[in-house]
């Protein structure tokens, strides 16, 4: 089974990672745990969830709680830590990390990578009570 590389802790039990779907240079992948037990896994390049797990070599019982998938839970909580809700800003935020280090490293931003930065900034503004033209 695989491991998941480049796995970053942000506090509060969050995880972001290299993709294993994608040839992932910055960390696009986050993995968390809701307060019902489900493991939330979302690639922000958009790998499906379901490629995500398949190239972990788990199934879709490994993110949810169920006493007769508890082994599958163990063996995806020791790839991806036991992760905990994270801030819905933090998460805007790395939208925007994201992609300032794809523009570093010269790739360039798709017209959804762009829309999604104007999201993000939106959500971010609209927290501090300011808007954004």
């Amino acid at each position: 089974m695989a491991t998941l590389e480049g796995v970053i802790e942000r506090g509060g039990g969050r995880y972001y990672a290299l993709c294993p779907v994608h040839a992932d240079r910055s960390p696009s992948l986050t993995v968390r745990t809701a307060e019902d037990g489900r493991v939330l896994v979302h690639c922000f390049a958009g790998c499906s969830v379901e490629s995500i797990l398949h190239a972990l070599g788990l199934g879709w019982e490994a993110l949810f709680p169920d006493e007769r998938t508890r082994d599958a839970r163990i063996a995806i909580a020791r790839r991806l830590g036991q992760p905990a809700e994270p801030d819905p800003l933090e998460v805007e935020r790395w939208v925007l990390r994201i992609a300032a280090a794809d523009l570093r490293a010269g790739k360039p931003l798709s017209a959804e990578d762009r829309a999604r930065i104007k999201v993000a900034r939106l959500r971010l503004a609209a927290a501090r009570g300011e808007t954004v033209a």
